[in-house]
């Protein structure tokens, strides 16, 4: 992509319009079972670099 989520400019736009969130560390990601929650440690650490 290029560019971290929250330089987009979509994702600029919502945030001045109050829609979603404002920052990474806002997501809260709820998994049933190990394996997933596995994946979404993955995933937070991706978006923690943007």
């Amino acid at each position: 992509m290029g560019r971290k989520i929250f330089e987009q400019e979509q994702m600029t736009r919502a945030a001045e319009l109050g829609l979603g969130i404002t920052s990474t560390d806002q997501i809260e990601f709820v998994t049933p079972d190990a394996a997933s929650r596995a994946y979404a440690e993955r995933l937070e650490g991706i978006l923690a670099l943007g």
